[in-house]
């Protein structure tokens, strides 16, 4: 057996990238500055975020308690998706209001093109793609629901359209779904390379970057409207501070986390065979299936898949998940892998109403959370909100259309994470159950199943 804690600490599995030095004159001129803004988190959001303010020519620090990506930034599925993953169009009007919805779907389904084209401008590698994304169900190709989740998408002013089954076969090389949602804009990045990148973008351009510098107390409004941050490191003086830790926040910024329900996504890689792989997902577009039980795929290079899923327990067996998996795979592609050649985890946050939270902390201090599994996409343009916060824009402009809110805890957090892994284990069963009777039907045999499910 394996602990989900322990997972979340193995090394990830995307190709190593070289670490960001810490420079040695770090600490005196940390303490010796008052900065225009301090950052706590080197992930996309604050990263992006202090490349954006510094930019507007304001003076940034960075303080990460780790190294830049050791959390979800670095260990989440790559997928560059632009559509909101449990809250639509009208769920935002009636949240928000109509004019910031709009902003909000705008400046999202933008975000493809942008960070895609970011990452040329700036030089990063990181195995950036912009060939689409799948959204495929088993749902046959002519029910009218495949009608209603594009008019949504289109609503959310997301490109999409409906492909069917000899069309899906050609972009992945499987027949076994029916029909899928193509979102023709989206792409997959590496994101622990990415994340290092912008770390390295962000040095070059003068922030102050301070790895292993843990936030101890949340931030303080003091004298002359300076923000005090005690860290590990000592004390920093700020006009503006942002927490952009998201839901894995500890320490001082711990308090950001009780907005949102913490979960985990698990993440392997499997070694492709030397031959009889060749059309596995041949067009590099990833797929990630529309059911609760989300079963989803990445070509990594010419020689591993990428795909994971869902724990529904804390402790898990390595064996258990991997047999899960490789089923998964030979259902879909309808090849049999050699060898898992790694597996971690990644922290995802979840609100209770799927909305993205900007929060007001304290007096001048900011957070945010909320990535509900689409953390790539919700974090890149929050940078340009947050920086333009820092810089004293208004908070109640559409230009910054997520509203600024005061933090509200999650009630009953430990309720809800437990209903959802029980809701994902029960889709998991349905779908053993359809593939021992498909095979059944089909005079074949099932795959070597399980009733427990990891």
């Amino acid at each position: 057996m394996i602990s989900l804690a322990a997972l979340l600490a193995e090394p990830s599995g995307w190709a190593p990238v070289t670490l960001v030095p810490v420079e040695s004159q770090a600490c005196s001129t940390l303490h010796d500055t008052v900065y225009d803004v301090v950052i706590g988190g080197a992930g996309i959001t604050g990263l992006t975020a202090a490349i954006h303010a510094a930019r507007r020519g304001m003076q940034v620090a960075v303080l990460e308690a780790g190294q830049p990506g050791t959390s979800a930034s670095g260990r989440n599925s790559d997928f560059v998706i632009p559509a909101l993953s449990r809250a639509g169009r009208p769920e935002l009007e009636h949240a928000w209001g109509a004019a910031r919805a709009a902003a909000f779907c705008g400046s999202l389904s933008e975000t493809p093109n942008e960070l895609f084209g970011f990452v040329r401008k700036e030089g990063l590698s990181c195995s950036a793609c912009q060939n689409g994304w799948l959204q495929p169900d088993q749902l046959d190709a002519s029910d009218p629901l495949w009608l209603t989740w594009l008019q949504a998408l289109h609503a959310g002013e997301v490109k999409a359209r409906i492909i069917k089954r000899d069309e899906l076969n050609m972009l992945t090389g499987s027949t076994h779904y029916p029909a899928a949602l193509y979102l023709p804009e989206d792409g997959q990045i590496d994101p622990l390379a990415f994340t290092r990148g912008l770390a390295a973008t962000c040095k070059r351009l003068g922030c102050m970057l301070m790895e292993g510098c843990v936030l101890l107390d949340l931030p303080r409004e003091q004298l002359h409207r300076h923000v005090r941050l005690e860290t590990s490191h000592g004390p920093v003086f700020t006009c503006r501070a942002i927490l952009a830790t998201n839901a894995t926040s500890c320490h001082g910024a711990g308090k950001l986390a009780t907005a949102a329900m913490l979960f985990a996504l698990l993440l392997a890689s499997y070694d492709l065979p030397r031959t009889g792989a060749e059309e596995v997902l041949q067009q590099n577009v990833p797929l990630s299936d529309s059911s609760r039980d989300m079963w989803f795929f990445r070509r990594l290079d010419s020689t591993r898949l990428i795909t994971g899923l869902l724990p529904t327990t804390s402790r898990l067996s390595r064996e258990l998940i991997d047999i899960t998996l490789r089923q998964r795979i030979e259902r879909v592609f309808g090849i049999a892998l050699a060898r898992l050649s790694a597996l971690w985890a990644g922290p995802i946050g979840i609100t209770p109403r799927g909305l993205p939270r900007l929060l007001q902390l304290a007096p001048n201090v900011l957070g945010w959370t909320g990535c509900n599994g689409r953390g790539i996409a919700r974090s890149f343009p929050m940078r340009r909100w947050l920086a333009a916060l820092a810089a004293d824009a208004p908070a109640e402009s559409v230009s910054v259309p997520v509203p600024l809110q005061s933090l509200r805890r999650v009630h009953a957090p430990r309720i809800g994470v437990w209903i959802t892994r029980k809701l994902v284990a029960a889709e998991r069963q349905r779908r053993v159950k359809e593939s021992r009777r498909g095979a059944s039907v089909a005079g074949g045999h099932a795959v070597a199943s399980t009733t427990n499910t990891p």
